[in-house]
């Protein structure tokens, strides 16, 4: 049995044995809460791969049980190390996972027996999906992605992105990323998430902007050590103030 199948496989069956939510007509949606960064930071190379590559724009947002399967177990065939599970009343199921992620063979090793592994069922977890969180993870997605579904862009023509949303997620990904988009040497023109501009932070606190990154025509269009001003500076001439026609206000 792959990674796959067996994720998918053990947390029905941790369901059917736990939860209200015992067949697939009751359609439960799940939402993936990393556990705290300051848990785990830096781990290990596969680790760091899933945490900063593959599940940005997938946490704290509601998802399918096949999203759920394929955004934890990815191309890598890894899976956390271990995943609590939390039922709430209004057809959400948490899932409160490790940072680290290991092989099949690991996980077996590392549980023994456990019937559930990797799932720990805990309906007393100190967890909860507010709607401000949901509103966080959109906004993580859509600015990662640049698209959402229509039922999730709801949540923005009900109550418009804001600047300082868009500003306060900028705060958070130079923490940890050197550019912005920050895969963007994995998107191309005609893509939906293609960006021309791309952000790059020099040291703690310089940002530049650049226009066709690593080309002979690489072109250096805005420089400041404000970062919002570089922001608004990117919003205006790569976005005209749009993502994913969901415009930004309070600019």
């Amino acid at each position: 049995m792959n990674a796959t199948s067996f994720l998918k496989d053990q947390l029905l069956k941790t369901l059917q044995d736990h939860s209200k939510y015992q067949s697939s007509t009751d359609a439960p949606l799940f939402v993936i809460l990393p556990e705290s960064p300051d848990g785990a930071k830096s781990i290990d190379n596969i680790s760091d791969i899933i945490n900063w590559w593959v599940l940005p724009g997938k946490t704290e947002i509601r998802l399918k049980i096949e999203q759920v399967v394929v955004a934890l177990v990815s191309i890598h065939g890894v899976m956390p190390l271990w995943v609590r599970v939390k039922e709430l009343e209004n057809n959400i199921i948490l899932l409160n996972i490790s940072r680290r992620f290991r092989k099949l063979k690991d996980i077996r090793n590392h549980y023994n027996s456990s019937e559930y592994m990797p799932f720990i069922y805990d309906n007393a977890l100190n967890l909860e999906f507010t709607d401000d969180l949901e509103r966080w993870g959109l906004t993580k997605k859509l600015l990662w992605r640049f698209s959402l579904e229509k039922a999730e862009r709801l949540v923005f023509e009900k109550n418009p992105l804001r600047f300082d949303e868009v500003s306060f997620f900028f705060e958070k990904h130079f923490c940890q990323y050197i550019f912005y988009p920050g895969d963007y040497n994995h998107r191309k023109p005609g893509d939906k998430g293609y960006s021309k501009l791309v952000i790059k932070r020099k040291g703690k606190s310089e940002y530049q902007i650049l226009e066709n990154i690593g080309t002979a025509s690489e072109e250096n269009k805005f420089e400041s050590g404000d970062l919002t001003a570089v922001l608004k500076y990117y919003l205006e001439k790569e976005k005209n103030y749009l993502i994913d026609q969901l415009k930004v206000q309070g600019i």
